[in-house]
C-alpha cells in the first residue's frame, strides 16, 4: 500500500513531498532551518498531521 508524506513549513508552503511504501520513512532534517513544521501522512484510509519542531 502506497503512502504519501508531505512536510509543510509554518507559512503553509509545502517544502517536501515523497511517496513511499511500508510503515516507516525517515527524513533528514539537517538541511532545514530551526522552526515549526507540519508532517502529513496520506494513506488510502485517510490522513494524519503532526506538528514537528526542529531545533
Amino acid at each position: 500500500m502506497k503512502r504519501l508524506l508531505a512536510l509543510v513549513d509554518a507559512s503553509g508552503k509545502e517544502i517536501f513531498r515523497k511517496e513511499f511504501a511500508g510503515d516507516r520513512y525517515t527524513i533528514d532534517l539537517s538541511a532545514y532551518p530551526a522552526g515549526v513544521y507540519y508532517v502529513t501522512i496520506f494513506t488510502p484510509l485517510g490522513s494524519a498531521t503532526q506538528k514537528l519542531i526542529v531545533e
